[in-house]
């Protein structure tokens, strides 16, 4: 109701504009410049009552909200700060987005990757994230927005360190489900129905412990006087939670990372 008053102000304030009259074109002047003004004003100032968008982060946990899934220690190492720097994060978005995009195009073909990662410092409760941005009744059309996935820090200094996009790649297919439904218009949420079974159906790491077959990392920071360092470890299911089950991962893991950890 809002626009169609604000319509029909600026087209009688053009009508006025338009005579020969001064005093009519003065005033048609001062109704396009109040109309502006008040657009501004109603811009810049907060409003509680009335937003377009409302942003909320999706993501992967990092190992304290996994309590229900077995975690089993792979590597501890000391952070080099000269590891991952600016010219390898943007060597690194790269494979990033080859990899989205060749996941969407074979998982979901009607979903177009346009979008892009960026990278968040450590938080110890996230490993990814995928910044979702909700659709309000005021938005005029039915496109989407850009929501980029954030990956974080401590993994992508573990893919270099060990040479391994495998580390990442469960947290990447997981926040890449979670755009792709949200393209479609579909429950995207954790735990909500149409997310969790694509988890399965794509054996995608859930963040839901009775709906998780697959393996995923972990990576748990310690800063302290003598430095920073990580530890990295598999996150097991309750489903493959017999050792047996796990075993060869974690020994395939264990070897390759201690003999990349010079």
């Amino acid at each position: 109701m809002r626009k169609i008053i604000m319509i029909a102000i600026n087209i009688i304030a053009l009508f006025l504009m338009s005579s020969s009259d001064v005093k009519q074109i003065v005033v048609g002047v001062s109704i396009i410049i109040f109309c502006y003004l008040f657009l501004l004003l109603n811009y810049t100032l907060p409003n509680r009552n009335y937003k377009n968008y409302s942003v909320k982060r999706i993501g992967a946990p990092i190992l304290s909200a996994r309590k229900q899934f077995k975690v089993k220690k792979i590597a501890t190492y000391k952070v080099n700060e000269g590891v991952l720097t600016e010219k390898k994060w943007e060597d690194l978005k790269l494979v990033l987005n080859s990899f989205a995009l060749e996941f969407l195009h074979t998982n979901f073909p009607d979903v177009e990757w346009d979008s892009q990662f960026y990278l968040m410092k450590y938080d110890e409760r996230v490993a990814g994230a995928f910044m979702s941005i909700g659709l309000y009744k005021n938005l005029m059309f039915t496109e989407k927005p850009i929501s980029p996935i954030l990956v974080n820090e401590s993994f992508l200094y573990a893919v270099i360190k060990f040479n391994d996009f495998g580390i990442i790649k469960p947290v990447v297919e997981h926040e890449l489900v979670h755009y792709a439904l949200w393209k479609q218009g579909k429950k995207f949420g954790d735990h909500q129905e149409d997310f969790e079974h694509k988890l399965l159906e794509l054996n995608v790491p859930s963040n839901n412990p009775e709906n998780s077959n697959a393996y995923g990392f972990g990576v748990a920071r310690v800063e302290s006087e003598n430095g920073t360092e990580d530890t990295l470890s598999l996150i097991i299911p309750p489903s493959k939670s017999s050792e047996k089950d796990y075993k060869h991962v974690l020994e395939k893991y264990i070897n390759k990372c201690n003999s990349n950890n010079g």
